[in-house]
């Protein structure tokens, strides 16, 4: 039952991974000014919990996730279409099943100039959920730089799953401007849906897995400035102890800082939770609440 669960959440967090980093090449954003000395800060968070139910109620189980950390990327050179490279740390604390998790790991990487951070050199592994989320969030603006995000476009795009045949579909649109201190950010929403078979202890099994979120970015610098996804994965198993999976999962990013040469340049958003009040005159600006679709579960609890 256990070793089931674990390779389903492997196969899921594939899955989820998957999605997220789709895409056309894009061009250099001109306007954008990351320099050597530069430091980029972002917070995340992330919420899991995933239901496994077996045809004996008593071989159910429950497990959680759930912990906050920070992304720091230290600029040492640029090259010469904007992309950024330099050391990226990851520190996060949290939960996993009652249990304390304490990451903090270094790696090379960069960041592009859609905005999207990537390994430079070998990513070390946090952990299932961490991996995944930043997964998520590291990828998320891949493709926007070769847009033109105006108000009210939309555009459908086709994502592998990993199976022969199988894909997302992923639905965007652009639902206008937010201004946060000085950044112009585009609100785009985000919903998907798919399908997907895999093998669960040898047996066969067939899933669906659904998402809804709202990204934030600015197009003029190709900078993320936050985003938000929850994910529903629900999997159905034929012939062994495990009947259905359930996994949700719940990502947030924000942008705390942009640091130029080591002097605070610009401070993007508060670090408290968000709200549903857009950016004023106010001291403080908070980012809105991300917009989720709710999506309800396509295979029946028990099924």
């Amino acid at each position: 039952m256990v070793g089931a669960h674990r390779r389903t959440a492997t196969t899921i967090a594939t899955f989820f991974v998957a999605l997220f980093c789709f895409g056309a090449a894009s061009a250099p954003v001109e306007q954008r000014s990351f320099a050597p000395g530069d430091t980029v800060i972002y917070d995340f968070n992330l919420e899991v919990q995933m239901h496994a139910i077996g045809a004996d109620p008593r071989t159910s189980m429950t497990s959680d996730a759930s912990g906050a950390g920070t992304e720091t990327l230290s600029i040492d050179r640029v090259d010469a279409d904007g992309t950024a490279h330099g050391l990226l740390k990851v520190v996060y604390q949290g939960t996993a099943d009652g249990q304390p998790v304490d990451v903090a790991q270094s790696w090379r990487a960069a960041l592009t100039p859609e905005g999207e951070i990537r390994a430079d050199a070998a990513q070390p592994l946090l952990g299932e959920d961490i991996d995944q989320a930043l997964g998520y969030i590291n990828g998320v603006s891949k493709g926007f730089g070769a847009r033109a995000l105006v108000s009210g476009s939309t555009w459908k795009t086709g994502v592998p799953t990993g199976g022969a045949g199988e894909t997302m579909t992923v639905m965007s649109r652009v639902t206008g401007l937010q201004k946060y201190q000085t950044y112009q950010a585009s609100v785009i929403e985000q919903t998907a849906r798919g399908q997907f078979v895999a093998q669960i202890a040898g047996a066969p099994a067939s899933g669906t897995i659904a998402t809804g979120g709202t990204v934030y970015y600015d197009a003029a610098l190709g900078l993320l400035i936050g985003c938000a996804v929850r994910g529903q994965t629900d999997v159905a198993v034929a012939g062994t102890d495990v009947k259905h999976i359930s996994k949700t999962e719940t990502v947030n990013l924000q942008l705390r800082s942009w640091k130029q040469g080591g002097a605070l340049a610009v401070t993007a958003v508060s670090t408290a939770t968000p709200n549903a009040t857009a950016a004023t005159s106010t001291p403080a600006p908070q980012t809105p609440a991300p917009v989720y679709t709710q999506t309800p579960s396509p295979i029946a609890t028990g099924r």
